[in-house]
């Protein structure tokens, strides 16, 4: 289910984006493939970066997979991050493996750029809280199976 808080849509409303592409440097991060390795799921361009952190840093999984799947999409670009957050997300929804259908894709944004974590859904174990309101940034949160819903969201914005 899409989750988003009062923040976010606000964002997303305010938004054209028609003719919006993903950038080539974000689909390369993608476009390197995933890997799974202590029953962790990582986007491998991501997991392959110099690190002293480990899972027994962190209290559970979902932790440790936020931590390696996390990108900064204004080191990317310089503007209209929420149109490429979702670009973003939507592209890694679509070139998961067939069987890694249980991921879960957040994005943090504010003025200054947004972020998107990516983590595998775990029963008892979770990143942020299901009341986004609370939360002082704008928030969205997405499973692959909104994957068409996204679609939908960045498509609606781009007729405006």
């Amino acid at each position: 289910m899409i989750k988003m808080n009062k923040k976010m849509i606000n964002l997303i409303n305010k938004t054209n984006h028609a003719g919006s592409q993903l950038p080539k440097e974000l689909e390369d991060l993608i476009d390197q493939g995933f890997v799974e390795e202590d029953g962790c799921f990582f986007i491998f361009s991501q997991f392959e970066k110099m690190t002293n952190a480990s899972k027994s840093n962190f209290q559970d999984k979902t932790g440790y997979e936020c931590f390696i799947n996390s990108i900064h999409i204004d080191d990317f670009v310089k503007k209209d991050y929420i149109i490429n957050s979702l670009l973003f997300v939507n592209s890694i929804f679509c070139k998961l493996p067939a069987d890694k259908n249980k991921i879960k894709a957040i994005v943090v944004a504010d003025d200054a750029g947004a972020l998107v974590k990516i983590h595998s859904i775990r029963e008892g174990e979770f990143w942020i809280d299901d009341n986004l309101d609370e939360y002082a940034d704008a928030v969205f949160t997405a499973e692959f199976i909104d994957i068409f819903e996204i679609s939908k969201i960045i498509e609606s914005r781009s007729r405006i």
